[in-house]
């Protein structure tokens, strides 16, 4: 599983895999892990903790990074 999201032309990923989930800054059209950042997340564990060690990564990215509070509600296709 990955996840995208850009700020100011950052790019960060997020690759969760069984029994653990990795967070860093990607390059930008390769999507690949360069040298680990300060920000480099590694977790290990249940489903359970790694989603609560994803999201505390994403709410702990810099402070021009807004992560939304709120997920955008979805609508049924007609």
């Amino acid at each position: 599983m990955f996840a995208r999201l850009t700020a100011d032309r950052t790019h960060w990923g997020l690759v969760l895999e069984e029994g653990s989930v990795h967070g860093d800054e990607i390059h930008n059209q390769l999507f690949y892990f360069d040298e680990p950042t300060e920000y480099a997340l590694h977790a290990e564990g249940s489903l359970e903790e790694l989603a609560a060690a994803a999201a505390d990564w994403f709410l702990n990215l810099p402070d021009d990074f807004q992560v939304p509070r709120t997920l955008p509600q979805r609508t049924s296709p007609t």
